[in-house]
């Protein structure tokens, strides 16, 4: 922990161990949120790694079928 309260030095060392040794929920719907958050996060981060389509109709037609997956984001 000590390496964090290097890197994050305006807060107090045992607030950052309460909330890096976090692995529990108060209740299910807190869980619930939580892993809607990171699958937000995760779809948002492989958006942004995916190729743009193309102006072309043929060419957006073969990406649509064999490109990526945009999800619903």
């Amino acid at each position: 922990m000590e390496g964090w309260a290097a890197m994050l030095p305006v807060f107090d060392p045992e607030t950052i161990k309460r909330v890096a040794r976090r692995c529990t929920y108060d209740d299910g719907e807190e869980c619930s949120v939580e892993l809607a958050a990171t699958i937000i996060l995760e779809w948002a981060s492989v958006l942004d790694d995916s190729t743009p389509l193309s102006e072309d109709p043929s060419l957006r037609r073969v990406q649509s079928a064999l490109g990526d997956r945009r999800g619903w984001l």
